[in-house]
């Protein structure tokens, strides 16, 4: 039996999830930020912007375009992976959304985003690369060194939070989880999933 979520009539899940899309973009753009801290304190050469815009079949070779171009993908993707957070929190037990939880689903998501960079960049590269970092990171961004899988993990960990922190804030994040809970409550059950 596949679980299919049960609202009651008036609960319409489309608000929460459109604001869990932008919340992403304005936390994919805080890693953005934190990210170049990173690099202009020289702690790591880490890049993902320039990772991803060198990806494209538009330039292979890094520089302002690309970059830009990598950008705009990690906002995008941000906003889309900020969705799967949202879907979390709706599923989680009593319907919570908190940066702790958020910071839990960041680092799970910064192991399995570190396995798909290690897998998928030596596919995505066309050619060769001036850099060959760009072309194969390693499992999250390893091949930069120990630092940038610590600033790799952290930035997913920060990335989580402020979903989770803003869900648990933000009045049409708290409204619709408020009522899957009381419905839940009426019920007697836990969690949006039922069989049918």
């Amino acid at each position: 039996m596949r679980p299919q979520v049960d609202r009651p009539p008036g609960i319409d899940p489309k608000p929460y999830y459109a604001a869990a899309f932008g919340i992403g973009i304005v936390a994919a753009g805080v890693m953005a930020i934190l990210m170049w801290s990173t690099r202009s304190a020289g702690w790591t050469d880490l890049d993902l912007a320039m990772i991803i815009g060198t990806a494209s079949i538009f330039t292979n070779e890094p520089g302002g375009g690309a970059w830009v171009q990598g950008l705009t993908v990690m906002l995008i993707f941000g906003g889309v992976f900020a969705l799967a957070y949202a879907w979390v929190f709706e599923y989680w037990p009593h319907h919570t959304a908190r940066a702790w939880l958020g910071a839990l689903v960041g680092t799970v998501h910064a192991v399995v985003g570190g396995g798909m960079l290690w897998w998928m960049m030596p596919l995505l590269h066309p050619g060769s690369s001036p850099d060959p970092r760009l072309a194969d990171p390693g499992f999250m961004a390893a091949n930069y060194g120990s630092a940038a899988v610590a600033v790799f993990v952290g930035l997913h960990i920060v990335y989580g939070a402020i979903i989770g922190g803003w869900m648990h804030w933000a009045p049409v994040a708290t409204r619709y989880l408020a009522q899957l809970a009381a419905r839940d409550k009426e019920h007697g059950t836990i969690g949006a999933a039922r069989t049918v």
